[in-house]
Parts: structure tokens; C-alpha cells; sequence
């Protein structure tokens, strides 16, 4: 008769050595997917891939026919014809948040429905207050018409939206997912084209989600641009061989001081906005004490950024890189792991452990029907 350790060994070959995850983020400025598996050893970073658009999206006043025309036209599309579970992120100007006070908690249901459509995808979850009548609920959903457009868009691509994930916590899953940090850091700023989006965390879950006002690239190169008396191009060209050059060399050098002009002012305006965002949570107590960020997105990546801005802001700032032991093959010319971060939390949704203490908050970030 087979005993309780042999059960065990068989059950675990019968069982798939390995289960996939694939993330797809849709930003502004193009498309970034990752695809991730969970094995015996953990975490294997399998593959990605990084769609930029020719023009960076202008979302104001997109509507969810447009915003399915433009999908159908920029995602890559499965090669084998097996459609491809995955979890998807949009643009946070896309979604609307609002913060519900605690005796209106049981209503929050009906407010977003109202607000977004009987078929919206909402999520909520509890931010603590220094006193008890100070928490309240932070509600975060999608428009119906933007859900059902995202949703039949990837069918028709070949992939099966199996959810619409909320970026609150899509980066909260960040600060387990980077292989540095351990403990987890206190914050993750996503940094693209458009925006700047920094979300501050708690044992539970996600404890405060600020855009950034006036802090996306675009802002910096149009204001770099008026500065230096040059084109946004220009600008631009500075910045992507700032990635490029060796700074040992003479060409290498003046390249990296250049980028370093472009930066400065800018990363001055991004360290305010982190200032008075840390001033205000501290005044409610909905976080507690911050030390340390983690920078993804593009203009996470970007060299000198994650330094400048540690400077400025007495915080320790890096940009994410994961550096666990089971990842692709990669080149000196595969771009920083940073650009991809929020795709491989997508990815990761479903293969890794929740957090301690975040059932109900790990249950909400499942944006269901």
C-alpha cells in the first residue's frame, strides 16, 4: 500500500511541471508582454516583446470603438493559432477612481455601476485611517464599452482576456517581483509617455495610487525642447543613446551630460510631487513610513533616473530589474528589464503566493463582471 510520501511523489509527476502566465500592458506609447512560468524552483521569466507605436497614443476623448480599432491594429498576433489566456492592464487615464467613505462602503457597488455601466469592471479595496472613522474605500474601475472592446479586440487577435487587471495592483504585486528586495519596498512609480503613476503599499494591499501631475516624458521633452531652443526629436535622440553609449569614452560622456541637462529640472519637479505626496499620507496615516521605491515603465529605465532621483529625494530609488536565477537568454542590446515590469506582474498574477494579509484585497484585484 503506497504511503502518505509516496502519494506525494506521484501526484507531483503526474502534475504539469510548469504553469504560463502571459501579461500584456497597453500603454500610450506601445505594447509590452511577458511571459512567465511557475515551476518547482519558482518563478522563469520565459520570454517578451515590445510593440512601440509610430505616434504615441493621444487617449483624451478616446471612445472603445477607437480604442478597439487601434488594438486590433498594434497587437501581435498568436503564431501557432492556440488561443492564449492573459491579463491585461490599460492606461490609467482610461479607468476612473474614487474614494468612497466608510459608511458609504456598502453602496459602492451601486455607485460604479451607475457611474461606469451595468457591465462595468471595478475593483475596491480598504485604506486605514489614524482614527477608524477615517478609512475609507478607494473604488477603481473601467467603463463596460472599454471592457467589452478590450475583451473582443484579443479574441479576435488570439488571446482570451481572462482578466482586466487593475494597475493598483498590478504594481503592488511589484514590490514582491523584484528579487532584490527583501523585505518588500514601500512603493512602485510606473513612468511612461503620458503619465506618472505612483502607488504606495501596505501589508494588505494597495494604501494610496497618485498620478503625478505634469511628470510623463512628454512633458519633459516639450519643456527640454522650449529650454534648449531644439525639436522634441532631438531631444528624444539624446535620451535613447544615453542608453546606448559606454560612459567610459569621450563620446560616451557628453552624451551621458547632456541627458543629465535634459533631466535635471524635470527630475527636481517629479522629487516635489513625491514630497508632497509622502506629506499628505503621513498627515491621514493611510501608509506608513516610506524608504524605499522601485521605477518601472520606460522612463524608469532610462540610466542616470533612478539616481538623480535618489539624490533629491533621500529615498532609495532603483529601477526594477528581475534577477532571478531562471530568466531568458538576453543581449547587451535587449532593453532594461524596467520597461517590461508591469507586464511581468501581469503575467504573474495567477503563479504567485498572495501577500500575507491581502485575501480581500487579492480577491478585488480579480476585476470580474
Amino acid at each position: 500500500m503506497p504511503t502518505s510520501s509516496s502519494r506525494t511523489r506521484i501526484t507531483r509527476l503526474l502534475r504539469p511541471n510548469r504553469v504560463k502566465g502571459l501579461g500584456i500592458d497597453i500603454g500610450t506609447s506601445g505594447i509590452k508582454i511577458a511571459e512567465v512560468s511557475q515551476g518547482r524552483h519558482g518563478l522563469r521569466w520565459l520570454s517578451r516583446a515590445y510593440h512601440p507605436f509610430e505616434q504615441p497614443w493621444n487617449d483624451e476623448g478616446l471612445d472603445a470603438a477607437e480604442l478597439s480599432s487601434r488594438l486590433l491594429d498594434q497587437l501581435p498576433r498568436t503564431v501557432d493559432g492556440v488561443p492564449r489566456d492573459a491579463t491585461v492592464s490599460l492606461p490609467a487615464s482610461l479607468c476612473v477612481a474614487r474614494i468612497v467613505r466608510r459608511q458609504d462602503a456598502k453602496t459602492v457597488g451601486t455607485q460604479m455601476h451607475n457611474e461606469l455601466g451595468p457591465d462595468a469592471q471595478w475593483c475596491a479595496w480598504q485604506v486605514p485611517g489614524k482614527q477608524p472613522e477615517e478609512e475609507h474605500l478607494v473604488a477603481y474601475g473601467l467603463r463596460s464599452d472599454f471592457a467589452q472592446a478590450v475583451g473582443h479586440t484579443l479574441e479576435r487577435c488570439g488571446y482570451r482576456c481572462v482578466r482586466i487587471d487593475a494597475q493598483p495592483f498590478a504594481l503592488y504585486r511589484l514590490r514582491n517581483l523584484d528579487a532584490i528586495s527583501q523585505p518588500a519596498v514601500d512603493g512602485v512609480i510606473d513612468w511612461g509617455w503620458r503619465s506618472c503613476v505612483m502607488m504606495l503599499g501596505t501589508d494588505r494591499g494597495p494604501g494610496l495610487m497618485r498620478e503625478l501631475p505634469r511628470c510623463g516624458l512628454r512633458e519633459l521633452v516639450e519643456n527640454a525642447a522650449d529650454r534648449m531652443n531644439c525639436t522634441v526629436e532631438a531631444i528624444l535622440g539624446v535620451l535613447r543613446r544615453s542608453e546606448e553609449v559606454k560612459s567610459a569614452t569621450d563620446s560616451g560622456r557628453r552624451t551621458s551630460d547632456q541627458a543629465r541637462d535634459i533631466l535635471g529640472p524635470w527630475i527636481r519637479r517629479v522629487a516635489h510631487e513625491i514630497d508632497q505626496t509622502l506629506r499628505f499620507t503621513k498627515r491621514i496615516g493611510c501608509v506608513g513610513s516610506t524608504r524605499s521605491l522601485l521605477l518601472g515603465g520606460g522612463v524608469g529605465s532610462l540610466p542616470n533616473v533612478s539616481t538623480m532621483l535618489s539624490s533629491e529625494t533621500t529615498l532609495n530609488v532603483r529601477r526594477w530589474c528581475w534577477l532571478g536565477e531562471k530568466r531568458f537568454r538576453s543581449s547587451a542590446w535587449s532593453p532594461p528589464d524596467a520597461i517590461h515590469a508591469n507586464a511581468f506582474s501581469l503575467a504573474a498574477t495567477d503563479l504567485i503566493e498572495p501577500p500575507v494579509a491581502s485575501d480581500v484585497a487579492e480577491r478585488s484585484a480579480v476585476v470580474a463582471h
